[in-house]
């Protein structure tokens, strides 16, 4: 008997979880189309912080700041994982240039860690702003191989909360990639990976890196099912520029 009931339990909490799940996915996907502009120029922006997009910030890029944004993109002849890399490194000037322009940040990585700092921002002020970010990139012309994708949550259960990100998706063959700007401070490259592996637990790909320098580090955290940091991320551009655009193993 004992057993039974606690397997309806069991069964009645995960499907309250579930609910709450799709409940928060619903709310989270509608706030952020609630306030992202979908064909944005650069000196009409919109920046969220303060938890749920509670404060709105207005600003524009000055000419400087936009061009060393497109500077990413100037390689017509660009491969899909050469954009994708583009795409992460050019998110990190854009934070960058949001921050010198409406006075922000720096935005601690995470949620709690910073929590209650002035304008400090969630999975879901990220999500917004990188949805901005990605919606100035393709109606300026500058994605020759993604386009701007839906908004995607992972499993509360797997890192222990709800989390929200951008997505884009490929041209060619329809992949879609979680780009998220959530894990790091503003102003550091965003992790663009596969869905399927960001719907995993990523706070172990994300111990192997040193934030301050953009070095890998060997640890036993880094040790995963799924090695995701390629020889592509320990060349000299990586730690040059610590970008964290992530490959599936081959």
């Amino acid at each position: 008997m004992r057993r039974v009931c606690n397997s309806s339990v069991f069964v009645l909490a995960f499907g309250l979880l579930s609910a709450c799940a799709a409940s928060f996915e619903q709310r989270a996907a509608d706030r952020v189309d609630q306030v992202v502009q979908r064909a944005p120029e650069p000196g009409a922006l919109i920046y969220c912080t303060n938890y749920g997009c509670e404060t709105q910030h207005l600003f524009s890029l000055s000419d400087r700041q936009w061009e060393r944004i497109k500077a990413h993109f100037f390689d017509a002849g660009r491969s899909a994982e050469e954009e994708r890399r583009a795409i992460a490194e050019a998110a990190a000037d854009y934070e960058l240039a949001v921050m010198a322009q409406t006075g922000t940040g720096p935005d601690v990585g995470g949620t709690l860690i910073g929590y209650g700092q002035p304008d400090q921002t969630d999975c879901i002020d990220e999500t917004a702003n990188m949805v901005q970010f990605l919606e100035l990139l393709q109606h300026q012309g500058l994605l020759l191989h993604h386009r701007v994708a839906s908004p995607v949550m992972k499993d509360p259960v797997v890192e222990g909360w709800f989390h929200f990100s951008a997505t884009v998706a490929e041209i060619e063959g329809g992949a879609v990639w979680s780009v998220d700007s959530w894990y790091f401070d503003s102003g550091h490259p965003a992790i663009v990976l596969p869905v399927e592996v960001w719907r995993g637990d990523l706070e172990p790909l994300v111990a192997c890196m040193v934030p301050e320098s953009g070095e890998l580090r060997e640890q036993s955290a880094c040790k995963t099912s799924y090695p995701a940091f390629t020889a592509s991320l320990a060349s000299a551009n990586l730690l040059a520029r610590g970008t964290w655009a992530l490959q599936p193993k081959q």
